[in-house]
């Protein structure tokens, strides 16, 4: 995301360059979501440990 008048998505096959307001909108509100949830540093590492022993994944 550039601002609030461009997005730009990359897939395996093209790039996307999205200037409508709706779906700006909706990268916003995806991308806000996406960062409230996000965690880091410690709470991390033990979110990943967790995610790891309930795979059954030994550290490497």
């Amino acid at each position: 995301m550039h601002d609030e008048r461009l997005v730009i998505v990359e897939s395996w096959r093209a790039e996307l360059c999205i200037d409508d307001a709706d779906s700006i909108a909706l990268y916003l509100r995806t991308w806000s979501t996406l960062g409230e949830s996000a965690v880091f540093g410690s709470e991390a590492q033990r979110l990943i440990g967790d995610a790891r022993r309930a795979l059954n994944v030994s550290a490497r």
